[in-house]
């Protein structure tokens, strides 16, 4: 599952838009090169963003990918799910986390939050990704805003099947240059 709102940055939107659909594309193909490796049926993916336009949506769908309508995405995770969400606001954070911790989660740092006054909604799902998932920071690109406080969480047993370790390690290691 891959959630994704637009930056709220008018005039970074084209850079932000390209880097986070490098990111997204590279995830997918990774997802992809290891199920086909490891005989599962490929993983599907969905973007949720109010943002797209038709030619959008049509140009995700010709790549084999569904578009959910906001805020249908959120129904759809689950503790099986990889969210990527790279700077949601709160409440949007709060609702797709509603059912509790995805297997994957990519977004803001708990520590951000963490940092602020406490507010509603609270955000207890990544609370308890930061104390009992492994971490680690998503790589920067040279505009420290395109990712900054950026996080890759990952549940501690999937390290043991290889994939999510694989695509941590994937997403560790990218070029954003």
């Amino acid at each position: 599952m891959l959630l994704y709102i637009y930056p709220p940055r008018p005039r970074l939107a084209t850079r932000f838009h390209f880097h986070h659909l490098r990111i997204k594309s590279l995830l997918a193909s990774r997802l992809l090169t290891c199920t086909k490796e490891s005989s599962q049926s490929p993983i599907p993916c969905f973007f949720q963003d109010p943002a797209f336009s038709p030619s959008d949506c049509a140009f995700l769908a010709s790549l084999g990918y569904s578009v959910l309508v906001p805020p249908a995405a959120s129904a759809h995770i689950d503790a099986s799910s990889f969210l990527y969400a790279i700077h949601l606001y709160r409440p949007v954070y709060a609702e797709a986390l509603a059912t509790g911790p995805p297997a994957i989660f990519v977004g803001t740092s708990w520590d951000v939050w963490d940092a602020l006054p406490p507010a509603h909604p609270p955000l207890d799902a990544l609370k308890t990704m930061h104390h009992t998932y492994h971490h680690t920071a998503f790589p920067q690109y040279d505009d420290q805003h395109v990712f900054s406080s950026t996080s890759i969480y990952w549940r501690r047993s999937l390290s043991a099947d290889g994939i999510a370790t694989d695509v941590a390690t994937t997403l560790t290691k990218v070029s954003l240059a």
